[in-house]
């Protein structure tokens, strides 16, 4: 299983105003959500990644794809093609959550999970809680 600490080793440094977004995540059940994220139809190139509260770095689709090495197939080898328990890409619903801050760099931030009575603080502007737009 692959963990934020996996994931923080594989991240490089971001570039100031790269323009990509922002994900969060808090503890090692959001890892597959990062790879849902990257399995869309649309997935992004790369994404600014938060690791409880923290930058971690950037992360481009060639670096999750590190994560999945190419094996040779055969016969019978879609037998285990979908692992009962796991959730299809389609399961996770994201929620964006912004900083009160106009034109905060890390706004939108894409988080797989939100609890209203304990908002994530902006890793940017560390003394606001991000929170959720109509």
């Amino acid at each position: 299983m692959v963990t934020l600490d996996d994931l923080r080793g594989r991240a490089h440094p971001a570039a100031p105003d790269s323009g990509v977004p922002t994900v969060r995540l808090d503890n090692d059940d959001d890892v597959p959500s990062l790879f849902a994220l990257f399995a869309a139809d649309e997935p992004p190139d790369a994404v600014r990644l938060v690791i409880g509260g923290e930058a971690a770095g950037e992360l481009g689709r060639d670096d999750v794809l590190e994560f999945f090495p190419a094996v040779d197939k055969g016969f019978g080898s879609s037998g285990g093609a979908i692992v009962p328990g796991e959730a299809p890409t389609g399961a996770y619903k994201f929620v964006l959550l912004y900083c009160p801050v106009d034109g905060c760099p890390a706004s939108p931030v894409t988080t797989p999970r939100f609890d209203p009575s304990q908002p994530p603080m902006c890793d940017v502007h560390t003394d606001k809680a991000l929170e959720k737009r109509p």
